[in-house]
């Protein structure tokens, strides 16, 4: 789902934005130098949401 935090490889997290069959689009919460086309991510269940008032 949109906005679920997602964890590469080293402990990268980052929240999915657009969800599609063939393409998923996720900023990153840490430095990306380290993720490669074609490697797995995992979901950790959680969504990201604005606590701020």
């Amino acid at each position: 789902m949109a906005g679920e935090l997602v964890e590469f490889e080293k402990s990268i997290i980052g929240i999915a934005l657009n969800l599609e069959s063939n393409n998923v689009g996720v900023v990153l919460m840490d430095d990306g130098l380290m993720i490669l086309r074609g490697k797995f991510c995992k979901s950790n269940r959680k969504c990201c949401s604005d606590t701020s008032e």
